[in-house]
C-alpha cells in the first residue's frame, strides 16, 4: 500500500506538480520519508538486533541514495527548504499514524495464500 501511494503521488506530481506547489511538497515529502526509512528503522535495527532487517539493503543502496538525489540535486532549485521539511513532517506523521490500517487493507487486497 505505502508503494501505491508512492505511485499515485508520483503520477500526480508529473501531472501536476508544477500547478500545485502544495503537492509538489507532498512529493518530495514522500521521497525523503522513504529515503529516511533506510535509516529509521532498518538500519537502526540492523544495529540493535545485530541482525539484517528486511529492506536494508534496498534502502541504502537504491532508496537513500536516490531519494536524497532527486530530492537536494536534481529539484533543489524549485524546492524551499522550510517548506520541504513541512511537507517531510506531514507525511512522515500521515505514514506513521496510517501504517497499520495500511498493511490491513492491504492484506485483504492481496491476501497472502
Amino acid at each position: 500500500m505505502v508503494t501505491a501511494i508512492g505511485y499515485l503521488l508520483t503520477a500526480a506530481f508529473l501531472l501536476f506538480g508544477r500547478q500545485l506547489e502544495v503537492l509538489r511538497y507532498i512529493y518530495f515529502g514522500f521521497v525523503l520519508m522513504m529515503s529516511m526509512n533506510a535509516i529509521f528503522p532498518h538500519l537502526i535495527a540492523s544495529v540493535v538486533l545485530r541482525r539484517y532487517a528486511p529492506g536494508l539493503l534496498t534502502g541504502l543502496v537504491l532508496n537513500l541514495p536516490l531519494g536524497l538525489l532527486l530530492v537536494f540535486y536534481v529539484h533543489s532549485q524549485s524546492v524551499y527548504n522550510l517548506k520541504l521539511i513541512g511537507g517531510f513532517a506531514l507525511v512522515s506523521i500521515s505514514m506513521i499514524l496510517l501504517l497499520r490500517p495500511l498493511f490491513k487493507l492491504g492484506a485483504r487486497l492481496w491476501p497472502r495464500n
